[in-house]
Parts: structure tokens; sequence; C-alpha cells
């Protein structure tokens, strides 16, 4: 870099064409290297920023399908448990099924057993002053003949 120094006794000197296109020169050269410094700068900041931006990106997607999974997780335990909830009431009215039918095929069968389970339930309810017994229609006939026996036992 060239510099002129001014002394305010000295006369300046002229300057000659050669030294002119020196500064000239210099000047184009110090420009060109200040340019490609702000060029690098402006490059490695862009990179920075994109890199930022690429990490911050990544970071908000990570955690919106972080987000979207346990969504679906929820809506998925939700669905299995309505089905299991389904399933288990099918199954719960389809062994009712299968056993009120076992029931009703054995005690019609066998009227001796209901009046055994009339009797016990009788028995451990002593203390009420009141008992109503409901059953089926279909058993009308079994308990008309079992009243007489039951009578004795629920009025003292």
């Amino acid at each position: 870099m060239i510099r002129a120094v001014l002394h305010p006794t000295a006369t300046p000197t002229p300057l000659t064409l050669e030294m002119h296109q020196a500064i000239l020169s210099q000047s184009r050269r110090e420009a060109a290297e200040i340019l490609a410094r702000a060029r690098k700068r402006a490059r490695t900041h862009t990179q920075r920023a994109q890199e930022r931006g690429h990490q911050e990106g990544m970071r908000k997607g990570t955690e919106q399908a972080l987000e979207n999974f346990k969504e679906v997780t929820e809506k998925v335990g939700e669905h299995y448990a309505a089905a299991a909830e389904l399933a288990r009431h099918d199954v719960i009215v389809v062994a009712r099924h299968i056993l009120e039918q076992t029931i009703s095929s054995h005690l019609e069968s066998n009227a001796s057993h209901m009046l055994g389970w009339i009797k016990e339930a009788i028995d451990n309810l002593k203390t009420s002053r009141e008992l109503t017994l409901r059953y089926h229609p279909r058993y009308e006939i079994t308990m008309t003949e079992l009243r007489p026996s039951l009578s004795s036992r629920i009025i003292p």
C-alpha cells in the first residue's frame, strides 16, 4: 500500500503518470482482496445459516414426527381398547347364553336341583322379612310343583 504523507511545511511533489498508475494498480489489488474476503465471509455465513436452518428444520421435523407418532399410537390404542371391549362383551354374551342353556337344560331334567338352590338361598336370607323370587315363565309349572315345599321353609 502506498501512502502519501503530507507535512504541513513540505511542498507536495507532483505525481507522475507511473506513480499514478502504481497507486491505481495497488488500489485495485487491495479492492480485489477486500472483495474476495467479503465473498468468502458471505459464503461462510451463508453455509452456517444453511446448516443452522437445516438443523432447525431437522429438529422441528423430528418433533413433528414424534408428535404425529404419539397421536397415531394413541388412536391405535383407543381403537384397540374399543375392539377389545366389543370382543369382551361378545364373549360374555356367548358365555352367558351357553350357561343359561346348560342350566336350563339341567333344571328342566332335574327339578330337585332347583329346589336345593332355592332352599339354600332362603336359608342364607333368613334375616330378611321379605323375599321376592323371580323366575322365567318357562319354569312356572316347576315352581308351582315346588311351592308347597318352599312355603314350609319360608313361613316359620
